[in-house]
Formats: C-alpha cells, structure tokens, sequence
C-alpha cells in the first residue's frame, strides 16, 4: 500500500525536478540544500566514450535530509549495471557522506567536501583510492569525474567522466 509521502514524491514536478515534502526542521541549514542541483531523472551520457552510459534517478530521502540516487546501465559489456547511492551532510563532522552500493557486490563508504563549485567525495585509505567529483555545469547538466590512485593519492588517474542531462 502507498503512503501518501511516496505518492508525493514519485509524482513530476513541471520544471523536471521532483515534488518533495519540506525538509525536516533539522536538516533544513543551507549546507543540506547543496547537492539539490542533482535531484531529477537523468540520462547519463560517458563523455570519453562518446556514448549514453545509463539513467539515474535522483530523489530526496529523509525528509529532505538525504539524496538517494539510483543509476541504471542496461547497456553495461558485463551485463546490466545497477548502483545506487545515499549522499548526506554531516553536520557535526562538516562533511558530506555516501554509501554506494551495486549489484556486483561492490560497496563503497565516501567522505566529502565543496572546494568551490565542486564536491569532492575520496574513499579508502590505503589502495587504491578513489575519488569522485560533481560538479554544477552552466547549461544545467551535472558532470561526475570518477578517479583513482595507486600511490596514497599523491597522483591520480580519470577512471571516467559522466555528464548528466535532465531526462526530456
């Protein structure tokens, strides 16, 4: 049976987005409303491939004081691809969280910050390491620029470089 909060929040907003029950009381600080720029349905196009790389839904979890991603490659050469993710701010260590998790089994735990207009996720402390940036783009995609290092981050390579387009 559905609740009336997940009818109102599975339903289009008119500029794309989605509709969502305000934020909690708690989460409702400048810092949580960050990331909000990448709620929406996408496609995600592979932009050093030159091809779609998936879809992804990005929603509010928590009253506001989350994001849950959910990404989908049914093209993916290993068979269909499934990620999702839970991003959150935290307030009382000043950085942003994320869990991802896929249907390979794979689980990542991520710390985050902005410097400048871009968020800067790094997870594990030994190696490899990996990095992911998301950055706000002027014509309103979102691109995302995965990254690794094989030496304590001292140097790292692009792993990949996503450009997410509101879905039409």
């Amino acid at each position: 049976m559905l609740t009336a909060l997940s009818l109102q929040s599975a339903q289009p907003a008119a500029a794309g987005g989605f509709d969502r029950p305000p934020p909690s009381r708690d989460c409702a600080g400048a810092e949580f409303r960050r990331l909000d720029f990448w709620l929406g349905r996408w496609d995600v196009f592979d932009v050093r491939k030159r091809r779609t790389a998936g879809e992804s839904v990005i929603e509010a979890a928590s009253q506001g004081c989350g994001i849950r991603e959910r990404y989908r490659a049914p093209g993916d050469p290993k068979g269909e691809y499934i990620g999702e993710s839970i991003s959150a701010y935290d307030p009382a260590a000043g950085i942003w969280r994320q869990l991802y998790i896929d249907n390979r089994g794979e689980t990542q735990f991520y710390t985050g910050r902005w410097q400048g207009d871009r968020l800067v996720f790094e997870a594990g402390k030994g190696q490899p390491r990996w990095r992911m940036t998301y950055r706000r783009n002027a014509d309103s995609s979102v691109e995302q620029v995965g990254e690794h290092s094989e030496d304590a981050g001292a140097t790292w390579t692009v792993t990949y470089v996503l450009r997410y387009r509101r879905h039409a």
